[in-house]
């Protein structure tokens, strides 16, 4: 009954779906310090089967393809039998009414109880503050709750018992998740290294590789959810070698995020030009 990640989004894609299973194999407990929750998102583990529904980006050869290459493997539920499904369909039932009745902006559980209730025009979150409440949620409220099908103890003390006798898989490392989940791109290897994304990076052997060809497009594997290294190889070579950037982002921050971060630092820019230009 452990939650092992979890994405919001507007809209489902195979990169968020990735980025799930991402999760499940990532210690999360700076994410959960992130939002204040006193109970550490640390479980981490590489799951033998992933249990999926028929959503298109499930059904992506990227995520796919992905799992498998890392071990994982995929197996699709037939559609419309909830049954199937019974841990995840009875999370959303506990976790829903947790938060979404402290929000004008919900929807309710079925047509017949929303009736003409504009919920739309009552929204009152943002997006990122409402990731915030459910990973909060998880951590301080789900994660610590007493489980009738855990004998009555809570998902988090479970795991912690459990882990302590039973040998765990371990995930592959993030530049092995780089490959499974990763994104081709090309970069043109400059004095100052490649650019990612809006990141740099370089290191002694892309310094030496760019002696070798010059300032030409090399292939680049990027990860969305993971910022720090990038894989990288030449045209005519075969195997990838990873690079880390010089921006000093550690293995907790993702291009969104950073990118996310360029944004607003450009919007504070351009709200302060006026006013610049008219001193």
């Amino acid at each position: 009954r452990y939650v092992l990640g979890v994405k919001i989004t507007p809209t489902p894609s195979a990169e968020a779906i990735a980025g799930v299973l991402r999760m499940a194999m990532t210690d999360k407990t700076d994410l959960s310090r992130m939002v204040g929750a006193e109970t550490a998102w640390s479980a981490r583990v590489k799951p033998d089967l992933a249990s999926m529904d028929n959503g298109g980006p499930m059904l992506s050869d990227h995520f796919i393809t992905g799992a498998q290459s890392i071990g994982v493997t995929v197996v699709r539920q037939p559609a419309g039998d909830p049954a199937r499904r019974p841990f995840i369909e009875r999370l959303f039932g506990i976790i829903g009414p947790l938060i979404t009745h402290f929000l004008d902006g919900r929807t309710f559980a079925s047509v017949e109880e929303k009736g003409d209730y504009n919920a739309e025009a009552h929204a009152s979150v943002f997006m990122d503050e409402f990731a915030r409440i459910i990973i909060f949620a998880i951590c301080d409220i789900y994660h610590r709750t007493r489980h009738s099908g855990l004998g009555g103890n809570t998902p988090h003390n479970e795991w912690v018992e459990a882990t302590g006798s039973i040998e765990i898989k371990y995930p592959p490392s993030q530049l092995r998740m780089i490959a499974a989940f990763g994104y081709p791109t090309t970069a043109t290897i400059q004095k100052d290294g490649i650019v990612v994304c809006g990141v740099t990076f370089r290191d002694e052997r892309l310094n030496a590789l760019r002696r070798r060809i010059g300032q030409k497009p090399i292939d680049v594997m990027y990860d969305p959810m993971y910022a720090r290294h990038v894989l990288v190889k030449a045209k005519d070579e075969t195997e990838y070698f990873a690079v880390e950037n010089v921006l000093g982002l550690d293995h907790t921050v993702s291009f969104h995020e950073w990118l996310a971060v360029l944004k607003e630092e450009r919007d504070e820019m351009i709200r302060f030009m006026p006013k610049i230009a008219w001193e």
